[in-house]
């Protein structure tokens, strides 16, 4: 079980190395291709320039809901899905807030006249 101090700042880095171990966790198997599709999903969420944790968390509760059976019989297996959870909750507390853009103005270049 992965410890996080009530102090830490998580990154989206934290969130990738988390996603690493649960693959790591996850290549012991022969997964259907559906699994592997869920599996694709989260990786494209976690590695995306500015992660959705949103859907970071729903393209993980998809891939619980195929693995369910292997977390019941592999610890090891069940603590990559726990500490996947742990840290994106923790980086969830940390999410930059980005500012709204709510106009832009366009200017033109002096090479395109």
């Amino acid at each position: 079980m992965v410890k996080i101090p009530d102090d830490a700042t998580m990154t989206s880095a934290d969130v990738r190395r988390a996603y690493v171990k649960l693959y790591k966790a996850m290549r012991n198997y022969i997964w259907n291709v559906s699994t592997v599709e869920k599996l694709a999903d989260l990786e494209v969420a976690c590695y995306d320039r500015f992660i959705d944790y949103d859907a970071v968390d729903r393209a993980l509760n998809a891939l619980k809901s195929s693995t369910t059976r292997i977390a019941n019989e592999d610890d090891e297996f069940a603590e990559a899905f726990s500490d996947f959870g742990t840290v994106l909750e923790k980086a969830r507390e940390f999410e930059p807030q980005y500012a709204e853009i709510t106009k832009v103005i366009e200017e033109e270049d002096d090479e395109d006249k």
